[in-house]
């Protein structure tokens, strides 16, 4: 469990050995513990923001899209831009040359995407920034599957976690639920 996936793309491997870990597309590794930790602060931080996010915007990020669409979505938010020999590179079982390029063009249509010329390469981008993406997501996911309940969405993160968060680890999510009592949130 390296930190890489068959492909040998990093990041992509899942750690349940106390393994270190990427945080960051810069290779800062720490503990899973961490990682968790990360994502909870950031959960917590966008949770009232998440809140107030009109329905309409929330559809428009995360709808709309095909199970393909998403997987290419998801690859270009994590390398932030990729030709179509690039995308087919990096995701799984990937349609023929012609195919990816014509999700492509469609994404472009939905306005998902954009792209400018690299040579005779096209290269593709997201138009959406990746934390407006993730609000999003994180709103759809919050609505969807935990009733709009943050309590039950940081329970199911923490549930997630193999083994068990350190005393520093625990008393930095308690300082985060304490801020957010702090302000109402």
């Amino acid at each position: 469990m390296g930190g890489t996936d068959a492909r040998g793309r990093r990041g992509a491997g899942e750690d349940f050995a106390g393994e270190l870990i990427p945080l960051h597309a810069d290779e800062v590794k720490a503990p899973r513990g961490a990682f968790l930790l990360a994502s909870i602060a950031n959960f917590l931080a966008y949770a009232r923001i998440l809140a107030l996010l009109p329905l309409p915007m929330v559809n428009q990020i995360v709808s709309g899209l095909s199970r393909r669409e998403r997987q290419i979505m998801d690859f270009l938010y994590e390398r932030d831009h990729a030709s179509v020999a690039e995308v087919m590179e990096g995701i799984a079982d990937p349609p023929s040359y012609s195919a990816v390029r014509a999700m492509l063009r469609t994404l472009e249509e939905k306005g998902r995407v954009t792209h400018v010329e690299d040579g005779r390469a096209y290269v593709y981008r997201p138009t959406i920034r990746k934390d407006a993406a993730r609000q999003g997501a994180l709103t759809h996911l919050l609505k969807t599957f935990f009733d709009g309940s943050t309590e039950q969405a940081v329970a199911a993160l923490l549930d997630l976690q193999g083994a068990a968060l350190s005393k520093s680890e625990l008393d930095r999510v308690a300082k985060l639920v304490a801020e957010a009592r702090r302000e109402g949130r």
